[in-house]
């Protein structure tokens, strides 16, 4: 039987803060990732109207070019409506974008410590505005880091994903 793999969206902030602190550790999160049944998915935005990134009804041909086979963990997310950040505190959006910056590299740093130096590919999880993403090789998987920042319509939308993509057979 398959690991169980944290659902995704369950309690992302909380996941997050556990793995920062050491508990209940990477290594055993990503392992947990790597052994999932694999499945198709593709991460979620906040402005789309599917209730899982493994729910993916009504998708184009384009977004279909972006599903993955493998298991995905939401860390973080978050978004900073304009009304929000664009008054007297422009900068609060951009500092909460920093803030997942700053979780991304940490989270190299641990994962790294455990499968090597990240390993080059271009292909991130979901294209965004601004952002990046981080690759190791997990047996047969490749697990996938990706900070998510998006501009929409003058909006904030940040999110932190780690997930294992199964190899093709």
């Amino acid at each position: 039987m398959a690991a169980a793999v944290p659902e995704p969206n369950a309690d992302p902030e909380h996941v997050l803060d556990d793995l920062l602190a050491g508990r209940p550790g990477i290594l055993e999160l990503t392992r947990s990732l790597t052994s999932a049944e694999p499945r198709s998915f593709r991460p979620l935005l906040a402005d789309e109207d599917r209730s899982s990134p493994y729910d993916l009804d009504g998708l184009d041909d384009y977004e279909r070019e972006q599903v993955r086979r493998g298991a995905l963990l939401v860390l973080a997310d978050d978004f900073v409506d304009e009304t929000e950040w664009g008054g007297d505190d422009i900068a609060v959006g951009f500092r909460r974008a920093d803030d997942f910056s700053e979780d991304f590299e940490e989270l190299v740093t641990l994962i790294s410590a455990h499968y090597g130096e990240a390993v080059e590919n271009a292909d991130e999880l979901r294209y965004s505005d601004s952002g990046k993403a981080a690759y190791w090789r997990a047996g047969e998987s490749t697990l996938v880091l990706q900070v998510f920042v998006n501009y929409p319509g003058g909006n904030i939308e940040l999110h932190l994903w780690l997930a294992a993509i199964a190899d093709q057979a």
